[in-house]
């Protein structure tokens, strides 16, 4: 299959590589392209996990640009996992949240209103004959059946407001500071984002949009822990651009279902020479080692 290019004439034309894109009120979410191939020592990773011994951590940027006023944008890198997470989120809220009449669940229940009321006229109807109250047996059980059958009509409007279906809500946040890259005078650069999905607004309505994603940029002095990670030292941030964006459920999914057939791909194209090499290399190295310890 040939590949083309935009222009008829061959030129290539500015690349981006964003796999997908969601907009709302002046506001455009990016997912783009930040997948990074491991070291050959490190093949099993296929992707590259970060660190300074490995190769640059692989993920998905995640952009946002606001045309709202003054020109601005901020971005942070998330890893590939995340991806799947959003997605199953995106399945599990994939049913019609509101529920009528004709609901199977909302049926049984009526169902078994009606059956109970039965129940009980039935128990009632044998109570009363037993004790000979003077009723036939047959006005008696009437009475029962005729009752069971107001229970299961009258059920016909419960309940009075619809019901909701399960949900599934969501909340990831992540700080990353790049402590490689600093300035003169010892800042370096932070991304932090969070994630969330929130089913109702404060009203108690049923979002349109219930998935946000807000992220800020910033310069801050580095702290290192003892366990090897990095944070930010507290009030030292400066050079700060916020940016928030809320988008709906049909969004999500579709930027996530291509981010993750994207990622799928690109592991299968650039993956695969890599494993098979780092395999290659890994059996010549246990050969040498295991004719070294026999010498």
């Amino acid at each position: 299959m040939e590949i083309r290019t935009k222009d008829q004439n061959g030129t290539v034309g500015r690349i981006y590589g964003t796999i997908a894109k969601a907009a709302s009120k002046g506001k455009f979410l990016d997912f783009r392209n930040a997948l990074s191939l491991a070291y050959l020592e490190d093949y099993p990773n296929i992707q590259g996990i970060g660190g300074a011994e490995h190769a640059p951590a692989s993920g998905i940027r995640l952009l946002i640009q606001d045309y709202s006023g003054e020109s601005k944008s901020t971005s942070a890198i998330i890893p590939c996992w995340q991806i799947d997470k959003i997605l199953e989120v995106c399945r599990q809220n994939a049913v019609d949240l509101q529920c009528d009449g004709t609901d199977s669940a909302f049926q049984i229940d009526r169902l078994y209103r009606a059956a109970f009321t039965l129940l009980k006229g039935g128990i009632k109807a044998c109570s009363n004959i037993l004790a000979g109250n003077g009723r036939a047996p047959a006005a008696e059980f009437g009475t029962a059946v005729k009752d069971g059958k107001n229970a299961f009509a009258n059920t016909a409007q419960f309940p009075e407001t619809p019901r909701q279906r399960p949900y599934a809500e969501y909340r990831w946040h992540q700080v990353k500071v790049n402590p490689y890259r600093k300035t003169p005078d010892g800042y370096a650069s932070v991304s932090e984002i969070t994630i969330a999905r929130k089913q109702f607004n404060a009203s108690g309505a049923v979002m349109n949009s219930p998935w946000s994603v807000s992220i800020s940029n910033y310069e801050a002095i580095p702290s290192e822990k003892k366990n090897g990670t990095t944070s930010v030292k507290p009030g030292t941030a400066r050079k700060k651009v916020d940016l928030y964006i809320q988008i709906s459920d049909d969004d999500m999914w579709r930027c996530c279902y291509a981010v993750s057939h994207f990622i799928a791909v690109w592991e299968m194209a650039y993956g695969i020479p890599l494993v098979q090499t780092g395999v290659a290399a890994y059996e010549k190295q246990q050969v040498e080692f295991r004719r070294n310890s026999l010498s």
